[in-house]
């Protein structure tokens, strides 16, 4: 499948009547998983569950819904990824990278180090959240 053009979706949601911010949104989102746009913009989006949801370690795979975003190029990401996953990041590096790869509906998406979410909308409706111990610890942030 060829790469979504994120202005020419933008655009064609604006043209619909979206207004530019959720216009911009559902063009990013388009960019990142065809299939995570069709459950936001599903009338019941419920029905549509994300396969990742039922895939991957569990524990890691509900921390990471917590991130949103990251770089690979920055040590302070890498520190807080670790922190929220409770690994070294090295050690989860693998999953992440596994977690991208799932054909047509990732639950993330890395692109020249830049990692994200494909979808925030999927992560609060799978209702797989999980906070390690030292992430709520106020002595710790």
């Amino acid at each position: 499948m060829d790469s979504v053009d994120f202005a020419e979706v933008r655009d064609a949601f604006e043209k619909a009547g979206h207004s530019h911010g959720e216009a911009t949104e559902l063009g990013r989102l388009a960019r990142r998983s065809a299939l995570a746009l069709r459950r936001r913009l599903a009338v019941r989006p419920g029905l549509h569950r994300p396969g990742w949801v039922d895939a991957g370690s569990a524990t890691i795979q509900r921390r990471a819904l917590l991130l949103n975003s990251w770089s690979d190029h920055s040590e302070g990401d890498r520190e807080v990824v670790a922190r929220v996953l409770g690994q070294d990041y090295g050690s989860v590096l693998d999953e992440l990278v596994r977690m991208g790869a799932r054909d047509g509906d990732p639950m993330v998406a890395v692109i020249d180090g830049q990692w994200h979410l494909v979808s925030p909308m999927d992560s609060v409706q799978s209702g797989h959240v999980s906070v390690p111990p030292a992430a709520t610890n106020a002595d710790t942030m």
